[in-house]
């Protein structure tokens, strides 16, 4: 293991000995319990959602109901597993599990028959005073 603040002149700055713990091989908790939503230590779970781009997220959420953001949305979930929330997006089965993490329940769900709504408006008019041709 290579511990590079170990090569840094006694002068280096707080800036080039953050670099270097940086780029240490050496991590005060090993990777793989970091990417982990349910292990990794609770302060660093905001930035651990920041990885893996989670949408919803709220700073008074209990530490479970936030661990289990990432999770699904990391699609690790041991409460639905094999659903990655993010491929979800758009449609009903998605709309209910983003509720679910706000405490909304669906009350009416309307399907429609045809995959596009298109409603057409044709307004008529003549002009008056106009000379035709």
């Amino acid at each position: 293991m290579t511990v590079v603040a170990d090569i840094l002149p006694s002068v280096a700055g707080s800036f080039e000995k953050a670099a270097a713990a940086a780029m240490s091989d050496t991590l005060p908790v090993p990777y793989a319990v970091l990417m982990d939503p349910y292990q990794t230590p609770a302060e660093l779970l905001p930035w651990l959602a920041a990885h893996h781009a989670v949408d919803l997220w709220y700073e008074d959420w209990s530490e479970a109901r936030k661990r289990e953001m990432i999770a699904h949305t990391a699609g690790r979930s041991k409460v639905h597993p094999g659903e990655v929330l993010p491929e979800l997006k758009g449609t009903h089965l998605g709309a209910l599990r983003y509720l679910s993490f706000v405490d909304a329940v669906v009350s009416v769900s309307v399907i429609w028959l045809y995959r596009f709504v298109v409603w057409v408006v044709v307004l008529c008019f003549t002009l008056l005073n106009h000379l035709s041709f």
